[in-house]
């Protein structure tokens, strides 16, 4: 394995890899931010491959996450992020490149969307989609 690294670094193999990396998560941050909104309630480390979604009211973390596993799609709630005692944000992370298409990506996210927007109300069942 460090063979390949090194001959990755010396031909530039790891330097387009790492740019193919950031070009993919910057395009399905953008559908995120297409489906989702430029709300201040989505918090993307830069081109990163997740996102933080603050829960609005009356939105609690782990009702989310079970309303979201229920309509077909696994997101992780903050709490699973905390280190120590301090209490977790009402938040979920959104894995932008667990899909492996970004077709599912999207349906994802649309989902998610739905689930935020009727809060009192359950979806239809879908097919499992892994977002985490």
């Amino acid at each position: 394995m460090a063979e390949l690294a090194s001959r990755w670094i010396r031909d530039g193999s790891a330097d387009a890899f790492a740019q193919a990396q950031r070009t993919e998560a910057a395009a399905r941050q953008r559908i995120a931010r297409e489906i989702l909104g430029d709300d201040p309630a989505i918090v993307p480390p830069a081109t990163g491959q997740h996102l933080w979604l603050k829960l609005p009211e009356p939105w609690r973390r782990e009702e989310f996450v079970a309303e979201a596993l229920r309509r077909g799609v696994a997101v992780t709630g903050a709490d699973a992020f905390m280190v120590g005692r301090a209490a977790a944000p009402h938040a979920v992370r959104i894995g932008l490149c667990m899909p492996a298409r970004r077709e599912d990506l999207r349906r994802g996210l649309e989902i998610l969307g739905e689930t935020l927007a009727s809060p009192t109300t359950t979806g239809p069942l879908t097919a499992g989609l892994s977002i985490v």
